[in-house]
């Protein structure tokens, strides 16, 4: 997942609220990373690299490809 921080809002807050907005609550962030451009993401993920691409205006965030899903319990 990728998010755009055009005011300051915090990562977690921002993610949270997207996944709460598709009736999914945040369990775990793994990992955090700041990028500088569409070359950096591709890096982590082609399939999101192109969805920043192609980011709307007025939208802050873009999923990418589910690598893995763990769960255990409850989800």
């Amino acid at each position: 997942m990728a998010y755009c921080d055009p005011d300051g809002q915090g990562a977690r807050e921002c993610i949270e609220t997207a996944l709460k907005a598709d009736d999914l609550r945040l369990v775990e962030i793994d990992e955090i990373r700041e990028v500088s451009s569409i070359e950096d993401v591709k890096g982590v993920d082609e399939h999101l690299a192109q969805n920043v691409g192609a980011l709307e205006p007025g939208k802050t965030v873009v999923w990418g490809t589910i690598h893995a899903y763990i769960a255990d319990g409850e989800a």
